[in-house]
């Protein structure tokens, strides 16, 4: 009885349902061919407005990162991964969501992060959280969205997302409920 208690309580404390790291794939887009594996880009509508590229003579862990320069004038450009959330105990949970992220001309409406918590079973977006944007021309910087998780999501949409004109990079994404 005491060796099951103990497993009992081992598996609570360790459980992914009662926070910790989120597997992502492909956090620092080393495993990657013209698009990142793991990710889709999307943008608003009409004929590609963006280029981009895994870029190995800029990134901040491993070998690469990604960029994404807007070519033409759109609302927005965003790479993003929907990734599942521990089951179980996410009420009164916060989302960290982080990477570094890098910017090149890019214009006041900025570069940054972005999450969706979707519903489950349906799919609807129950709360979006947005990172405060980069703008300018910046170095390497770590941006991090903390957002409580709202009940009845089960889904995440995380990306990073340009509003404007300019250039940015992605590297070293993290994911995490605490």
């Amino acid at each position: 009885m005491k060796h099951v208690l103990i497993s009992i309580l081992s598996l609570s404390i360790f459980s992914p349902a009662w926070g910790g790291k989120i597997a992502i794939k492909n956090p620092g887009f080393e495993a990657s061919g013209t698009t990142p594996l793991g990710w889709s880009m999307v943008q608003h509508a009409g004929e590609p407005a963006y280029e981009t590229a895994i870029d190995d003579k800029i990134f901040k862990e491993g070998k690469y990162s990604f960029s994404m320069k807007r070519k033409k004038k759109q609302i927005f450009g965003l790479l993003r991964q929907i990734v599942e959330l521990p089951k179980g105990r996410n009420e009164g949970k916060k989302l960290h969501f982080s990477a570094m992220l890098r910017t090149e001309k890019v214009g006041k409406a900025g570069w940054g992060l972005v999450v969706n918590f979707l519903a489950v079973p349906d799919g609807r977006i129950l709360s979006q959280a947005r990172s405060k944007p980069l703008r300018g021309d910046t170095g390497w910087t770590r941006v991090e969205i903390v957002e409580p998780i709202p009940k009845g999501a089960g889904r995440l949409s995380i990306g990073v997302m340009l509003l404007d004109e300019g250039k940015g990079w992605v590297d070293d994404v993290k994911l995490e409920v605490r």
